[in-house]
C-alpha cells in the first residue's frame, strides 16, 4: 500500500514539474497561465489588482481570473410595466425580475443585456396548434400539421417536430417546424431600428418592414391594420441568389399625435410566426428665431418641446456655444439662447440639443431642435485691384456672411465667368460657400479685367457683390531670392538673380554697383518658350563678408523702356558655445550671441520649444544662453536661438534662426542578453542610439555584416531618426540562430558603441520531446508497479494455500490436549 501511495506522490510531482504550479492566490486562466484571482462583485484590473465592478456590472464567480465584469440586464423602459422587479442589479448579482401573466422574457440584442416582456403569441389567432404553452420564460410553441411534438435542440431552441423522438432525444422526423421569433436566414428587420424613434410633428416617416428568405409563403403585415393619414406599400421581388424580398411600409404623410404608439410588424408562413415592434415617441416643438439687424443690442432664440428631458445644451452649427471664440457674448437660459452684441457673422443654426427622458439601449435618447438666426448676404470687402505678372497665378476668395448661405456667382467684366471643363479656371468651396474661392492658373493678358463675387439668396431676395480689378503685366522682371531685406550669415555663399522674359531683344539687365570684390558675374540670354527671351544677370559671393553689406539694385533697360529693381544684403555674424556631454556634469551651456539688433529671442530643441519639452524644468533660457541643469546623453541634439530682428519687411517680424549643437558622442542602450525563440517565429530587434550628432547604424551576425539588400525576409527600418535600427527577421530558422552586433559609429567623434545579442531558434517541437519523456517515465513507472504487484500477489496466494494445506493436517483439539503431528497420525485408513 505504501508502494502504491508513493508512486502516486511520484506521479503528480512530474506532472507539476512539466506542466508548472501557480503561486497561492493565483491560478490558470483560459489560456493556461498563472492569473490573479479576485472574489466576487471584483475584477483583476490591469496593475494585477481586483477592482469592484461598475455600475451596471456584475461578477458572481469567486476565485476567478475575468478582467471585466458581466454586463447587467436591463428592461425597455416602455416595457416595464410588464414586469416584475425582484432584485436590482449589484456588483454581485444580475438584475433579477418575471414577466407578468401572458407576457415572456425576450432578449432584443445579442449582446443579452437589454431585455423585455412581451405579449404571449395566440396560436389560434395564427390558424396553429400550441405544443407548449407560454410559461413567462418562453413564448408559446405553435405548430401546423398533425401528430407534432416538441424539441429542443442543442442550442437551446424549441422546433416542432412529426411523429416520436428516439431515445436520444432526437427527432426521427423534422418536419413543419415552427420557431417562434427564430434567427431567420437573413434580417427580418424593422428600417430605422427601434426600439423607440423620435418623430417631429408634421414631418414624413416611413417605416419598413422587410425580410429576405427562399420560403415563398411568407407574409409580412403591419399592425395595426387601418391607420389615419398613413400610406401603405407592399413589394414582393426576387433577390440574388433567386430569395425572395418581402416588404412592407407605412408611409405617415404629416406626423401627428394620433399616431404615436406602438406598431409591430408580424412575419408569418406555413409553418411559422414571428414579430418585431417599434415605439413612434410624437414631439413637437414651438420656436422662435431671429433676424439680424445693425443696432440690435440682443438676439434671442428659442425652442420648447412637449416631452421630458433632463438636460439641454446649445450649439452654433456643430459647436458647443461654451467653445467658441467669443462664448461670453452667448448667454444660455435652459431652452433659450441669447446673443449679446449680434454681430452679421452670428448668422447661422442654432440646435437646442435636449436629453430625453427615455435610454432605450442604455444611452441617453438626443434630440436636436434646430433653430435659425437670419442674416442677409454680405460680401466683406477685398482689395481694390490686384496686380499680377504674366504666367503667375491669380486667387480671389469671397468672404461672405450671413444666413442661409447665399449663392456665389463670379462675373468677369459683368459677363458670367465659366469655369466648366476647364483646368485652368478652377472654383472651390470657402467657409461653407460653393464656389466662392477662384482660382485662375497661368494668367495671361486676357486674364486682365474687372472681377465681381455676387452672393444672392433666395431667402431674403436680395444680393451682395463687391468688384476687384486685376491687372497683368508682361512676365517677370524679378530678383531671386525675393526683397527687400535679405540678411547674410558671414562666410557664407549666397547668389542674387535677376531676370525678364520678354520679346524686345533690345533688353539688358544689369546689376549695381558694377564693381563689387570677391564676387563672380554671369550674364545669360537664351530663347526661352514662344520664342521669347530670358535675359539674366547674377552675382555669387562665394564668401559673404561685412564689406558686402548694402543695397544691390538691378536696371533693366531698353529701346522705349527703363527700370530697376533694389534689394538690401544685411551681414549678420554668430558667435557661438557648443558644449560636450560628460558624465557628472551638472550643467551645459549652449550659447549664440549675433551683432545685430534684436527684441527678442527663443530656444528650440530641433523644432520643439524648450517651454514645451516634458523635461522643461531642466532648461533654463536666459536671453542668448541656454543652461541644461543635470545634462543627459539624450539632451544631445541640435538648439536653435530664434532671434526676433529689428527689422520687418513685407510688414512682417524678421526672425533669424542661430544653430547650436550640444554634441554627445554615441551609445547603443542596453539588450536584452539572449533571446530565445521557436522555428518560424519572427525576430526583432531594436537598437536603441543616443548621442549627437546621429551615428550610422550597422547589423552584424556572427561579425560579418548583415545583408538585407534584396530581401523580403530580413528587413531594416528607422527607428527614432536612425536608419536601419530597426531589424525584423521574419520566419526564423535554425540557421538564424547567432550573436547579433548593433554598432552605431560617429564620423564626428571617430568613435562607436555597440551591443550584442545571442539569438536561439528552437525546434518547434523541442517542448515535446521532454513531456514524452516524462510520459515514458510514468508509463516505465506503472509497468514495474503492475509486475511487482502481480509477483507479490501470486506469492502470497500460494503461502496462503500452503499455509491451508498444513491446516487441513493438524487433527482437532480435545480435552485441552494438543496432538503432535507423527507420522502414525498422519497415516490413512
Amino acid at each position: 500500500m505504501q508502494l502504491k501511495m508513493n508512486a502516486c506522490i511520484l506521479i503528480v510531482c512530474l506532472f507539476q514539474v512539466s506542466l508548472g504550479a501557480c503561486p497561492v492566490g493565483e491560478k490558470l486562466d483560459d489560456g493556461g497561465r498563472c492569473a490573479k484571482t479576485c472574489p466576487e462583485g471584483t475584477y483583476v484590473n490591469t496593475t494585477n489588482g481586483c477592482s469592484e465592478c461598475p455600475s451596471g456590472y456584475f461578477m458572481n464567480q469567486t476565485e476567478h481570473t475575468r478582467t471585466e465584469c458581466n454586463k447587467c440586464r436591463w428592461i425597455n423602459p416602455h416595457h416595464e410595466a410588464n414586469s416584475i422587479v425582484l432584485q436590482n442589479c449589484t456588483a454581485r448579482s444580475d438584475l433579477i425580475f418575471r414577466c407578468r401573466g401572458n407576457y415572456y422574457i425576450e432578449t432584443v440584442h445579442s449582446d443579452v443585456s437589454e431585455v423585455t416582456c412581451s405579449e404571449c403569441i395566440i396560436c389560434s389567432s395564427w390558424n396553429l396548434s400550441e405544443i407548449l404553452p407560454c410559461n413567462g420564460v418562453d413564448d408559446a410553441l405553435c405548430c401546423g400539421g398533425e401528430d407534432m411534438v416538441a424539441h429542443t435542440d442543442a442550442q437551446g431552441r424549441r422546433t416542432c417536430v412529426q411523429g416520436t423522438t428516439t431515445t436520444a432525444g432526437t427527432p426521427s422526423t423534422i418536419s413543419a417546424a415552427v420557431r417562434v421569433r427564430p434567427v431567420t436566414e437573413s434580417g427580418f428587420q424593422i428600417t430605422p431600428e427601434g426600439p423607440v424613434l423620435i418623430v417631429k410633428a408634421n414631418t414624413g416617416q416611413e417605416i419598413v418592414c422587410n425580410i429576405r428568405t427562399s420560403d415563398t409563403s411568407t407574409n409580412v403585415k403591419w399592425f395595426p391594420e387601418s391607420i389615419l393619414g398613413t400610406t401603405r406599400l407592399e413589394k414582393v421581388e426576387v433577390d440574388v441568389d433567386n430569395k425572395y424580398l418581402f416588404q412592407t411600409t407605412i408611409i405617415f404623410t404629416n406626423f401627428e399625435a394620433q399616431h404615436k404608439g406602438n406598431y409591430t410588424c408580424k412575419l408569418t408562413g406555413d409553418n411559422f410566426a414571428e414579430s418585431l415592434s417599434i415605439f413612434l415617441d410624437f414631439i413637437s416643438e414651438t420656436k422662435s428665431e431671429a433676424l439680424f439687424s445693425f443696432g440690435n443690442k440682443t438676439a434671442e432664440l428659442s425652442c420648447f418641446i412637449d416631452h421630458k428631458y433632463s438636460s439641454v445644451v446649445w450649439l452654433q452649427n456643430t459647436t458647443l456655444i461654451s467653445e467658441l471664440k467669443d462664448k461670453d457674448r452667448f448667454v444660455a437660459q435652459n431652452s433659450t439662447l441669447i446673443i449679446n452684441n449680434p454681430e452679421h457673422a452670428d448668422g447661422n443654426k442654432y440646435i437646442a440639443r435636449f436629453t430625453l427622458d427615455v435610454a432605450p439601449q442604455n444611452k441617453p435618447e438626443i434630440y436636436d431642435c434646430e433653430v435659425k438666426y437670419f442674416a442677409s448676404p454680405l460680401v466683406k470687402d477685398i482689395e481694390k485691384s490686384k496686380n499680377l505678372i504674366q504666367h503667375e497665378n491669380l486667387e480671389l476668395q469671397c468672404q461672405v456672411l450671413g444666413y442661409p448661405p447665399a449663392a456665389v456667382t463670379w462675373y468677369k467684366d459683368n459677363d458670367p465667368l465659366n469655369a466648366t471643363g476647364s483646368d485652368r479656371v478652377l472654383l472651390f468651396p470657402l467657409k461653407g460657400y460653393k464656389n466662392a474661392h477662384l482660382k485662375i492658373k497661368n494668367v495671361d493678358f486676357n486674364d486682365a479685367g474687372d472681377y465681381k463675387c455676387e452672393a444672392s439668396s433666395d431667402h431674403f431676395n436680395d444680393s451682395s457683390a463687391k468688384v476687384e480689378t486685376v491687372r497683368v503685366k508682361e512676365s517677370g522682371f524679378q530678383i531671386t531670392p525675393k526683397g527687400p531685406e535679405l540678411i547674410v550669415k558671414a562666410n557664407n555663399r549666397q547668389e542674387l538673380v535677376c531676370n525678364i522674359r520678354t520679346s524686345d531683344t533690345s533688353t539688358k539687365v544689369k546689376w549695381l554697383p558694377e564693381s563689387i570684390v570677391s564676387t563672380i558675374r554671369l550674364e545669360k540670354t537664351e530663347v526661352d518658350v514662344d520664342n521669347k527671351y530670358l535675359f539674366q544677370s547674377t552675382i555669387i559671393f562665394t564668401n559673404f563678408e561685412a564689406q558686402h553689406e548694402g543695397n544691390y539694385t538691378c536696371e533693366l533697360s531698353g529701346d522705349n523702356f527703363a527700370e530697376s529693381l533694389t534689394i538690401f544684403l544685411d551681414f549678420i555674424t554668430e558667435t557661438k558655445s557648443e558644449p560636450l556631454f560628460g558624465f557628472g556634469n551638472k550643467t551645459a551651456e549652449l550659447s549664440c550671441t549675433i551683432d545685430h539688433k534684436y527684441s527678442s529671442v527663443v530656444w528650440l530643441q530641433n523644432t520643439t520649444l524648450i517651454s514645451e519639452l516634458k523635461d522643461k524644468d531642466r532648461f533654463v533660457a536666459q536671453n542668448t544662453t541656454l543652461i541644461i541643469n543635470n545634462p543627459e546623453r539624450t539632451d544631445g541634439n541640435k538648439y536653435i536661438a530664434r532671434f526676433t530682428l529689428d527689422v520687418a519687411p513685407h510688414n512682417k517680424p524678421e526672425t533669424y534662426d542661430c544653430e547650436v549643437e550640444f554634441f554627445a558622442s554615441p551609445l547603443v542602450k542596453d539588450f536584452e542578453k539572449s533571446k530565445n525563440l521557436i522555428q518560424e517565429d519572427n525576430l526583432e530587434l531594436q537598437c536603441q542610439v543616443l548621442g549627437y550628432p546621429p551615428a550610422v547604424v550597422t547589423w552584424y551576425k556572427d561579425n560579418e555584416p548583415l545583408n538585407a539588400t534584396g530581401s523580403d525576409r530580413v528587413l531594416l527600418f528607422p527607428l527614432k531618426g536612425y536608419k536601419n535600427a530597426h531589424l525584423k527577421i521574419k520566419n526564423v530558422d535554425f540557421n538564424d540562430a547567432g550573436d547579433y552586433k548593433c554598432e552605431a559609429f560617429s564620423d564626428h567623434f571617430n568613435d562607436s558603441s555597440a551591443k550584442e545579442v545571442t539569438v536561439r531558434v528552437k525546434d518547434k517541437l523541442a517542448a515535446l520531446w521532454p513531456f514524452l519523456g516524462i510520459v515514458g517515465e510514468v508509463v516505465v513507472l506503472c509497468t514495474i508497479i503492475f509486475i511487482y504487484e502481480k509477483r507479490r500477489n501470486k506469492q502470497a496466494e500460494q503461502e496462503e494455500n500452503n499455509a491451508q494445506e498444513a491446516d487441513e493436517g493438524t487433527p482437532d483439539k480435545k480435552d485441552g490436549l494438543r496432538h503432535r503431528n507423527t507420522v502414525s497420525n498422519n497415516t490413512t485408513a
